[in-house]
């Protein structure tokens, strides 16, 4: 085997002057003496906040469920804000929203991500299901949310086709750009003391510690301490959450091949 290693300065390269290395594998098996060539170049994504790396991966889940009403966690704070002081005015949302008298959280993450924190106030899915929703009020809306928009959606659509709650649900943006939300608030003047914090549940008291679902999505705003899935465990959770993902599809298509009928 012959390794050539170059250093040079690419004059096409639009990102600052830097080396690449270039390393040349030729295989002494292979008649032709094919080359393998890597190339190692500094990363794009440090250059890219982590405001905006989460805006990309939120605005990317969230074109995979048209069908469900999106709600940002920027309108989640300012309806949150504005409802505590009898005020909507100047904040765009749906009707349905805007006349809601009871605003019911749903985090439908795994135990263990909301056994490191929550949005203050929310349930988990299983208590929304079994003690809830039988007797949720005529005027309630409904918020679900994980970690970046993804499994929020999918139970978003599998509720509101159970429950006949449509146009009373909406899928959030992902308790990741709720901590870039907060941090905006906290950046300004007169944030109210009632706006829903991040709060570890077994003491409710505020937190900064937060579980994403896989170091893909650690992009929270400044000040936060995130953890994760180890890699076994994350790629068991991957598995579950396409399978669970999968069964949604299937019930969907179901229910409206009955419908169909009907």
């Amino acid at each position: 085997y012959l390794q050539l290693t170059v250093a040079c300065k690419p004059a096409s390269c639009s990102l600052r002057p830097s080396t690449l290395h270039l390393h040349v594998e030729l295989s002494q098996r292979s008649p032709r003496r094919r080359a393998h060539v890597h190339a190692a170049m500094p990363s794009r994504r440090s250059q890219v906040s982590a405001a905006e790396q989460c805006r990309r991966k939120c605005e990317f889940y969230r074109r995979m469920f048209p069908d469900v009403p999106y709600m940002t966690s920027n309108d989640l704070t300012k309806f949150q804000l504005n409802q505590n002081e009898g005020d909507l005015g100047g904040i765009t949302l749906s009707d349905s929203m805007n006349n809601a008298s009871v605003l019911i959280l749903v985090d439908v993450r795994t135990e263990p991500e909301r056994s490191v924190s929550m949005i203050a106030g929310a349930i988990s899915l299983r208590k929304f299901e079994r003690e809830v929703v039988s007797a949720i009020a005529p005027d309630a809306q409904v918020v679900t949310y994980c970690t970046i928009g993804y499994r929020s959606g999918i139970e978003a659509r599998r509720l509101r086709d159970r429950y006949g709650l449509h146009g009373r649900i909406h899928h959030l943006d992902g308790i990741v750009a709720y901590t870039h939300a907060l941090g905006s608030l906290l950046g300004g003047e007169g944030l109210h003391e009632s706006i829903p914090r991040i709060v570890d549940p077994k003491t409710n008291d505020e937190t900064d510690h937060l579980h994403t679902f896989g170091p893909l999505w650690v992009c929270g705003c400044d000040g936060y301490e995130m953890t994760y899935f180890s890699p076994p465990i994350l790629a068991a959770r991957t598995f579950q959450t396409g399978f669970v993902s999968t069964v949604r599809i299937l019930q969907l298509l179901m229910h409206k091949l009955c419908s169909c009928r009907c």
